[in-house]
Protein backbone atom coordinates (compact mmCIF):
# COMPACT_ATOMS: atom_id res chain seq x y z
CA UNK A 1 0.00 0.00 0.00
CA UNK A 2 2.88 2.38 0.82
CA UNK A 3 4.48 1.67 -2.56
CA UNK A 4 1.21 2.41 -4.35
CA UNK A 5 0.74 5.70 -2.45
CA UNK A 6 4.33 6.73 -3.21
CA UNK A 7 3.86 5.84 -6.88
CA UNK A 8 0.58 7.79 -7.03
CA UNK A 9 2.15 10.83 -5.32
CA UNK A 10 5.17 10.74 -7.67
CA UNK A 11 2.88 10.42 -10.70
CA UNK A 12 0.81 13.44 -9.62
CA UNK A 13 3.99 15.50 -9.13
CA UNK A 14 5.32 14.56 -12.57
CA UNK A 15 2.01 15.31 -14.28
CA UNK A 16 1.74 18.68 -12.60
CA UNK A 17 5.11 19.62 -14.13
CA UNK A 18 3.79 18.78 -17.59
CA UNK A 19 0.66 20.91 -17.49
CA UNK A 20 0.93 23.80 -19.94
CA UNK A 21 -0.84 27.05 -19.25
CA UNK A 22 -1.56 29.70 -21.84
CA UNK A 23 -2.22 33.35 -21.19
CA UNK A 24 -4.08 35.52 -23.62
CA UNK A 25 -1.82 38.12 -25.23
CA UNK A 26 -3.07 41.36 -26.71
CA UNK A 27 -3.11 41.67 -30.50
CA UNK A 28 -0.63 44.55 -30.37
CA UNK A 29 2.02 44.95 -27.73
CA UNK A 30 2.60 48.62 -27.00
CA UNK A 31 6.05 49.69 -25.86
CA UNK A 32 6.40 51.61 -22.61
CA UNK A 33 7.87 54.90 -23.74
CA UNK A 34 8.62 57.83 -21.45
CA UNK A 35 8.71 60.60 -24.08
CA UNK A 36 6.95 59.07 -27.11
CA UNK A 37 3.18 58.85 -27.66
CA UNK A 38 3.23 57.10 -31.05
CA UNK A 39 5.77 56.08 -33.66
CA UNK A 40 4.95 54.80 -37.16
CA UNK A 41 7.10 53.66 -40.08
CA UNK A 42 6.02 52.10 -43.38
CA UNK A 43 6.99 51.56 -47.02
CA UNK A 44 4.48 51.85 -49.88
CA UNK A 45 4.87 50.80 -53.50
CA UNK A 46 2.93 51.82 -56.59
CA UNK A 47 4.56 49.72 -59.26
CA UNK A 48 8.24 50.54 -58.83
CA UNK A 49 7.64 53.97 -57.26
CA UNK A 50 8.46 53.57 -53.59
CA UNK A 51 7.88 55.85 -50.63
CA UNK A 52 8.97 55.32 -47.05
CA UNK A 53 7.23 57.41 -44.42
CA UNK A 54 7.84 57.81 -40.71
CA UNK A 55 6.29 59.98 -38.06
CA UNK A 56 6.52 60.37 -34.33
CA UNK A 57 4.36 62.20 -31.80
CA UNK A 58 5.92 63.06 -28.47
CA UNK A 59 4.21 63.32 -25.11
CA UNK A 60 3.31 66.66 -23.59
CA UNK A 61 6.43 68.61 -22.69
CA UNK A 62 8.67 67.30 -25.48
CA UNK A 63 11.08 70.05 -26.49
CA UNK A 64 13.14 68.45 -29.27
CA UNK A 65 12.99 65.50 -31.65
CA UNK A 66 15.85 64.39 -33.91
CA UNK A 67 15.08 61.72 -36.47
CA UNK A 68 16.55 59.93 -39.45
CA UNK A 69 14.68 57.72 -41.90
CA UNK A 70 16.91 55.55 -44.08
CA UNK A 71 15.78 53.18 -46.83
CA UNK A 72 17.89 50.17 -47.75
CA UNK A 73 17.77 47.70 -50.65
CA UNK A 74 18.70 44.07 -50.05
CA UNK A 75 21.55 42.84 -52.26
CA UNK A 76 23.67 39.70 -52.37
CA UNK A 77 26.32 41.53 -50.34
CA UNK A 78 23.94 42.93 -47.69
CA UNK A 79 21.87 46.10 -47.35
CA UNK A 80 22.65 49.11 -49.59
CA UNK A 81 21.34 52.61 -48.80
CA UNK A 82 18.98 54.00 -51.45
CA UNK A 83 17.85 57.19 -49.70
CA UNK A 84 17.61 59.05 -46.43
CA UNK A 85 15.87 62.01 -44.79
CA UNK A 86 16.59 63.60 -41.42
CA UNK A 87 15.52 66.57 -39.35
CA UNK A 88 15.67 68.08 -35.89
CA UNK A 89 12.61 69.96 -34.67
CA UNK A 90 11.90 71.90 -31.51
CA UNK A 91 8.37 70.55 -31.39
CA UNK A 92 6.41 67.47 -30.30
CA UNK A 93 5.94 65.94 -33.77
CA UNK A 94 8.20 64.96 -36.67
CA UNK A 95 7.41 63.48 -40.09
CA UNK A 96 9.97 62.24 -42.63
CA UNK A 97 9.68 60.64 -46.07
CA UNK A 98 11.97 59.16 -48.70
CA UNK A 99 10.94 58.60 -52.34
CA UNK A 100 12.86 55.98 -54.30
CA UNK A 101 12.61 53.68 -57.30
CA UNK A 102 12.19 50.03 -56.39
CA UNK A 103 12.82 46.86 -58.29
CA UNK A 104 10.08 44.24 -58.54
CA UNK A 105 10.78 41.25 -56.30
CA UNK A 106 13.50 42.99 -54.26
CA UNK A 107 13.22 43.47 -50.49
CA UNK A 108 13.56 46.92 -48.94
CA UNK A 109 13.71 48.11 -45.36
CA UNK A 110 13.08 51.48 -43.76
CA UNK A 111 14.84 52.29 -40.49
CA UNK A 112 13.51 55.18 -38.38
CA UNK A 113 15.96 56.30 -35.68
CA UNK A 114 14.84 59.01 -33.25
CA UNK A 115 15.88 60.75 -30.07
CA UNK A 116 13.20 62.60 -28.14
CA UNK A 117 13.96 65.12 -25.36
CA UNK A 118 11.51 65.94 -22.57
CA UNK A 119 12.38 67.49 -19.20
CA UNK A 120 16.08 67.08 -20.02
CA UNK A 121 15.70 63.30 -20.50
CA UNK A 122 16.64 61.91 -23.93
CA UNK A 123 14.88 58.76 -25.09
CA UNK A 124 16.07 56.93 -28.21
CA UNK A 125 14.11 54.45 -30.28
CA UNK A 126 14.41 52.62 -33.62
CA UNK A 127 11.64 51.14 -35.73
CA UNK A 128 12.34 49.01 -38.80
CA UNK A 129 9.90 47.73 -41.42
CA UNK A 130 10.48 45.40 -44.38
CA UNK A 131 8.58 45.34 -47.69
CA UNK A 132 9.09 43.66 -51.06
CA UNK A 133 8.46 45.69 -54.21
Amino acid sequence: MKKFAAFLFASILMLSCCIVTNAALPETIMPLWDNISSMETDIYFSGTDGTAEADLSGKSGVTEISGTLTVYRKTLLGWRTVGSDSATVEDWIIALSVDFTGEIGVEYKAVFDVSVTRNGIVETETKTVYRTC
